[in-house]
């Protein structure tokens, strides 16, 4: 028999007639994270192609400074781009934006409105979030449902926690 852990997972092993029978006991039970990755836009990757083009001829130039500045901008578009991140972890909403970038926590209790939105053309559609004193943040997603899907039922386990 093995002790509880921080998780609440409890296991034991018995030999009975030379058989091994385990059993487990999860107390405690956490709800898992749950990640969702960032919709890279054709927006996005008109960006990076036009500023690759732009450094490429920047050295082709041999504006160096210029170069070496859009290359700059470029790595920090692609990692922001490819590497962005919403994870739902206990209680709160974790914005990762990449290893360049500060990652931003939201805590689950100080959402209060979630809103789909698009650009003037309509080019570009995103989640509007709303929390705290008025502060927003826009987050865009991969799958748009199931992101609203899963907010949704962690704020409600979380208010049905705090009556608990």
């Amino acid at each position: 028999q093995l002790p509880h852990n921080d998780s609440g997972l409890r296991i034991e092993y018995k030999i009975l007639a030379d058989k091994i029978v385990m059993s487990w006991e999860i107390s405690n039970f956490a709800p898992m994270d749950r990640t969702f990755h960032h919709r890279i836009t054709v927006g996005a990757v008109c960006g990076i192609v036009l500023l690759l083009i732009l450094a490429v001829y920047a050295f082709w130039v041999k504006s160096v400074i210029l170069g070496l500045f859009l290359v700059l901008a470029l790595v920090l578009v692609s990692e922001k781009s490819l590497h962005t991140r919403y994870i739902f972890h206990d209680k709160e909403l974790i914005i990762y934006n990449g290893r360049l970038s500060k990652s931003k926590h939201i805590p689950l209790t100080a959402i209060h409105s979630c809103k789909p939105l698009t650009t003037a053309f309509g080019l570009v559609h995103y989640l509007l979030i709303g929390y705290g004193d008025s502060k927003m943040v826009s987050v865009q997603p991969d799958n748009e449902l199931a992101f609203v899907d899963v907010l949704r039922n962690r704020i409600q386990e979380g208010k049905e926690a705090d009556n608990a």
